[in-house]
């Protein structure tokens, strides 16, 4: 049955449904998912928005369609309308990861599993969402170096992925413009993280994402395993979550070897025995990608650039707090000073026979 819109003048084409039926939340849920969706959004503390039937944008002013628990029944009483949520502040701190690239969806799981998920049949594990405890930015992983390299997608050539957290998202139980249903995927309830955890895995992603995308031919796949274990190392990952990745990224290149690529032993034992051992440089090469996408990888997975002087620098990170100590630790023992300066003091390193933290840790 078609009718007049309803609720804040905003014009809506869609399939009315009996306003007697929404007044039993039971009924509605049965006869109404979108509606019994919202209800569910709202009990979460998150905050629903009414988009137009297949489609990602409101019919009229954002606020005129932003569904409460008092105009719920009222704004959505046509079937086929789509349901946002809002990001951001204004959403009650919900985050989206929106994975663009195909590697990036496949890969999205081995950084971001514990956030609820959702996708659709043409885009699987397209969008994580989950609430930031700290205000956060919007935050673009692109890399414009790449514009006009062969092998790009076809959508969305050079942003592999992108953190939103302002806006809003289309969510399930909506109907993407090209007919395909959105749906829940995993939905284990909203995890929390912080700023900085959230931009450290998003870039973490967007470097594994192009190496699997741009992975070499056989012939010279260990040696890139090898360089990929040295970037990922360098980044403060162990050697059990950089075997992980690359193992990972090997699979979702289609390596039939995939299992043997874990290098991070290999790499490790090199780094802690004073030797060479390669990492984006090679991994750039390897790939066959301009010189200065290598730039870029840095600043997504935390590494610095490097001193001029070539004195070691030590990037401090609340997310990894073991291997910034390590690393500092590591500096202090290299370079056999007895003084160094930290934030404009003089500092006397000195090194206890055993120590031990409220976890039973012992340094020594």
């Amino acid at each position: 049955m078609k009718a007049a819109p309803t609720g804040a003048g905003a014009e809506v084409d869609g399939d009315l449904l009996n306003a007697a039926s929404l007044a039993d939340p039971d009924a509605a849920a049965k006869l109404h998912p979108l509606l019994d969706a919202a209800r569910g959004y709202l009990a979460r503390g998150l905050v629903p928005i009414r988009l137009s039937p297949k489609s990602k944008v409101p019919p009229g002013k954002h606020d005129a369609n932003t569904v409460t628990a008092e105009n719920a029944a009222e704004l959505l009483t046509y079937a086929n309308l789509n349901l946002g949520l809002r990001l951001g502040a204004e959403g009650g701190g919900l985050v989206d990861f929106d994975l663009d690239w195909p590697e990036a969806r496949r890969l999205g799981g081995l950084l971001l599993d514990r956030f609820a998920r959702f996708g659709r049949a043409g885009a699987p594990g397209s969008h994580f969402i989950l609430r930031c405890s700290t205000p956060i930015k919007s935050r673009k992983y692109d890399i414009p170096e790449l514009k006009g390299v062969s092998g790009l997608p076809e959508e969305h050539a050079v942003c592999v992925l992108e953190v939103r957290a302002g806006g809003y998202t289309m969510a399930p139980p909506s109907v993407h413009p090209n007919g395909e249903a959105v749906v829940w995927e995993n939905d284990p309830g909203l995890v929390e993280d912080n700023a900085e955890g959230i931009y450290q895995k998003a870039g973490y992603l967007a470097f594994l994402s192009v190496a699997a995308r741009f992975y070499p031919a056989k012939g010279s796949r260990d040696d890139f395993c090898m360089a990929l274990s040295g970037a990922l190392l360098s980044a403060g990952l162990s050697e059990e979550q950089a075997n992980r990745c690359v193992v990972r990224v090997a699979q979702a290149a289609g390596d039939e070897e995939a299992g043997k690529r874990g290098k991070a032993g290999q790499t490790a034992a090199k780094i802690g025995a004073g030797q060479a051992v390669t990492g984006i440089p090679r991994v750039v090469e390897m790939l066959g990608l301009p010189e200065a996408v290598a730039g870029r990888f840095r600043r997504w997975l935390g590494i610095a650039d490097g001193r001029a002087d070539n004195r070691p620098e030590v990037v401090y990170s609340e997310n990894r707090l073991p291997e910034t100590l390590d690393a500092a630790e590591a500096a202090l023992l290299a370079s056999g000073v007895p003084i160094y300066q930290s934030a404009g003091r003089l500092v006397q390193p000195i090194r206890l026979d055993n120590s031990e933290c409220d976890e039973g840790v012992n340094r020594k």
